[in-house]
């Protein structure tokens, strides 16, 4: 460890992720940053954790156990164990490329007005195989940190992207153990009411999508909760604004998204009827906002695409059934024109096709992005889909 250094403490909370949290630590010990300490909080875990961790790495981590209690109350443990002056946060099934402590202090350490710096990260899949050719978080810029754009959404991203100062950490308050779903958002409204944060452009993260992620697809026995908690966080951020605050019009529309939010994921499990009536009330509090077939067009996408992340693969069927259903059980007179459809239907393929494509299924690549460009003829100008088609026709012959 460096004397000059100023130190990071890594805190991982972990349950019943044996394997996956040994490629988490493994990813701290190749950082090329040299001050830091690994703090484990086992949450309870039955599958053998304690041992494993032990016999692989020994007194090289500071390994707790504690009774199932949940991700917030681990995190606020780990952190109350830490002892260095800053804490980087990492889920146990996600893992880090070797440069980010190292570029994440350089950063943080040039401003004092910065509490916390983020970065793009890779999705993986459980293999660890990239889903996207796109990083989480491209295309952030400096206005999407501001704590007007966190009350609509968290831009930012979880936790395993952020580096923070432990003081900041600790005059908030740390997590708030009554927030099962968005917690991270939540710690970030607190935090950027005071202080600034910045963000890397570069990918030095992966995060792992599988079916035991709280993605934004949560499972549908899941989905009620999920509401809630984030009703409960952005009532508190808007509670703790000013009366005279001009932020406070954000309001209508930041529920309106979770409502949205909500809706799309109950479309996605097939539950139309509940789905319906949560989209009429987002539409309800923000008429305007839902006029743009673009809004429409995104949504469609990302809780589609979210639905073979969960699963695992894309299916056709499932596809057609997702989008079947919202159109069916839309909530207002008139559903956007056909185009739009078309669109997300080609969208959507056009995932399949590259999922596949990175699989090596050459077949089945060439079959979803085949139907991507007969739903939507202008993907031929996808100079990045055409080349990927061609390989793998030639794969096929």
């Amino acid at each position: 460890m460096s004397d000059t250094l100023p130190l990071v403490s890594v805190v991982i909370p972990t349950f019943n992720r044996c394997g996956l949290v040994q490629q988490a630590i493994d990813s701290v010990f190749a950082q090329t940053y040299p001050a830091y300490e690994v703090v484990v909080v086992d949450d309870g875990s039955t599958d053998g954790t304690e041992q494993a961790l032990a016999d692989r790495f020994g007194e090289q981590i500071r390994y707790i156990w504690q009774d199932n209690q949940g991700e917030s109350v681990a995190r606020n443990a780990g952190i109350s164990m830490a002892t260095g002056e800053y804490i980087a946060l990492l889920d146990s099934d996600d893992i880090w490329l070797p440069d980010k402590l190292s570029q994440q202090v350089l950063l943080i350490e040039s401003s004092s007005r910065v509490c916390m710096v983020g970065c793009q990260a890779w999705l993986i899949d459980f293999q660890g195989q990239r889903l996207d050719d796109t990083p989480l978080g491209s295309g952030l810029e400096p206005a999407d940190l501001s704590l007007e754009s966190l009350l609509l959404s968290n831009r930012f991203g979880g936790g395993s992207i952020g580096l923070i100062r432990r003081g900041a950490l600790e005059q908030v308050g740390g997590f708030d153990a009554d927030i099962r779903f968005g917690e991270d958002w939540d710690l970030w409204l607190r935090l950027r009411a005071q202080w600034d944060f910045a963000f890397i452009p570069v990918p030095l993260a992966c995060i792992r999508r599988h079916v035991n992620t709280q993605c934004h697809l949560p499972r549908p026995e899941n989905i009620e909760r999920v509401l809630s908690d984030h009703f409960r966080l952005l009532g508190k951020a808007f509670a703790t604004l000013p009366p005279d605050s001009e932020l406070v019009y954000l309001r209508p529309r930041s529920f309106a998204r979770q409502y949205a939010e909500a809706a799309f994921a109950s479309y996605a499990w097939g539950r139309h009827v509940q789905a319906k009536e949560w989209l009429a009330r987002a539409i309800e509090l923000d008429p305007a906002h839902w006029r743009n077939p673009q809004t429409w067009l995104r949504m469609l996408v990302n809780y589609g695409a979210a639905i073979a992340e969960v699963e695992g693969s894309f299916q056709v069927e499932r596809i057609e059934s997702y989008l079947h259903g919202v159109l069916t059980y839309w909530p207002l007179p008139h559903p956007p024109n056909g185009q739009l459809w078309r669109k997300a239907k080609a969208q959507l393929y056009a995932h399949g096709g590259y999922r596949a494509y990175l699989a090596g299924d050459w077949c089945t690549a060439q079959d979803f992005m085949w139907r991507a460009l007969r739903a939507d003829p202008s993907l031929y100008r996808d100079r990045g889909l055409l080349r990927r088609f061609l390989r793998a026709a030639i794969r096929i012959n």
